[in-house]
């Protein structure tokens, strides 16, 4: 359910160039919040400025990645902000994110096998991190996580393995 559902824009106007400024928010019955603010363009159809989420609650939007894991979201909110620039491209849509920082706060992982979680994050950040989908790029500033917990198991084989994981580790870089 949204609440607080607010739309404004100043100088909308369908000739070539014009910009408007704009704005979008919204929060939730959970309380959580979006708002979108910058510049539209209707022709060509474009908008620059920033996009702020605050007090995402990850549990509530499980069903929406449930069947791709092997894990229930037990707990955890996220919080981020980014610059962003969207453009209609000949190609498809053009999206890029620059600046984005996100944080996950009390993040609890549990594989539904078990009964107890496998992973636990008091606070996980994302930094000065970019996202552009014309290059198919992403460039992270830095993460940062301190006082985190990762349950692993020997299995009957003499294997160490960690829990909650979907076959074998990926290879990164």
């Amino acid at each position: 359910t949204l609440r607080d559902v607010r739309i404004d824009a100043d100088g909308l106007g369908t000739e070539d160039g014009k910009k408007a400024l704009a704005l979008a928010s919204f929060s939730t019955e959970a309380g959580e919040t979006v708002e979108l603010k910058g510049a539209l363009t209707l022709s060509p159809l474009g908008s620059e400025g920033t996009i702020t989420l605050a007090k995402v609650v990850l549990k509530k939007y499980s069903p929406y990645f449930r069947d791709k894991v092997r894990f229930d979201v037990n707990g955890g909110t996220l919080d981020a902000q980014a610059g962003y620039r969207f453009a209609r491209g000949d190609a498809g849509p053009e999206i890029r994110l620059t600046g984005l920082g996100a944080s996950v706060s009390n993040l609890r992982l549990r594989q539904r096998e078990e009964e107890e979680e496998f992973l636990a994050i008091p606070r996980l950040e994302v930094k000065e991190t970019g996202i552009d989908s014309v290059r198919r790029e992403v460039a992270v500033g830095g993460i940062e996580t301190a006082r985190g917990s990762i349950a692993v198991r020997r299995s009957p084989d003499g294997k160490w393995k960690r829990r909650g994981g979907r076959g074998h580790p990926t290879r990164v870089g």
